[in-house]
């Protein structure tokens, strides 16, 4: 689930704000980058660790069930985790921090504890309509610069935000902001050597939306994937690493 200061309204129908940037949205939609003539099999990813919110939670449980997917990669997933909350105190009171062998660990440490060589980081969706993309980017940078120091032979991927169903969109929590979002993630994986990933275009549909046919919560937030969008998730990811 979204944090709670976000998901409140959430399944009502999207705010006039909203509405009125579905034409911007539109406009700024860009396909998503072009497969590789050489994907990369399942095992490439034996020594990965998926660090994400709800939205990565649904592609580990998808995961679970099929190997071939991303083989032994590991998962790192908080409910309403977010740049910002990850770097909470281990024992400050409402964390969200994710489970490994029975221990709560922090995003910071994602690769040391689990061994991983690659660091796949989705987050943000619980930070935009709180800080805003700026304020939201801006702990982004503070996570990557931890993880950084803590294994500073990881390679880390950072991938987009994901879209939301249009009926679903709030005034401080929209695709158009989304977009926004992963226009400074990208910016900013250029500068910092990390590798960017746009999810977000390989499960839009033409509007930049998450069509109702990759959405596994239509009736709730709007957000969450059916397993056949993290298929083409996957498909992605092995076609773009």
């Amino acid at each position: 689930m979204l944090f709670s200061a976000i998901g409140a309204g959430c399944g009502s129908s999207g705010s006039s704000a909203a509405d009125s940037t579905k034409e911007q949205t539109k406009q700024t939609t860009t396909p998503a980058q072009e497969s590789h003539t050489n994907p990369v099999n399942a095992a490439w990813f034996d020594d990965a660790v998926f660090v994400g919110d709800s939205v990565t939670l649904m592609l580990s449980i998808a995961c679970d069930s099929d190997p071939s997917l991303l083989g032994d990669a590991k998962f790192l997933c908080g409910g309403s985790l977010g740049y910002n909350n990850s770097q909470w105190e281990i024992d400050r009171e409402g964390n969200v921090h994710p489970q490994y062998k029975g221990e709560t660990v922090l995003a910071e440490n994602c690769a040391k504890v689990t061994g991983a060589n690659k660091v796949f980081l989705m987050l943000g969706m619980n930070d935009i309509g709180i800080y805003g993309t700026n304020g939201g980017m801006d702990e982004c940078k503070k996570l990557v610069g931890k993880i950084k120091k803590n294994s500073p032979n990881a390679i880390i991927y950072i991938q987009s935000v994901t879209p939301m169903m249009t009926t679903h969109e709030q005034e401080n929590l929209n695709n158009t902001l989304i977009q926004e979002f992963n226009g400074k993630l990208e910016a900013y994986c250029k500068e910092s050597g990390c590798k960017y990933l746009d999810i977000y275009h390989a499960v839009c549909d033409s509007t930049g939306a998450l069509p109702l046919e990759n959405c596994g919560d239509p009736e709730g937030q709007g957000i969450h994937f059916t397993t056949a969008a993290c298929q083409t998730w996957v498909k992605y990811l092995k076609d773009n690493v």
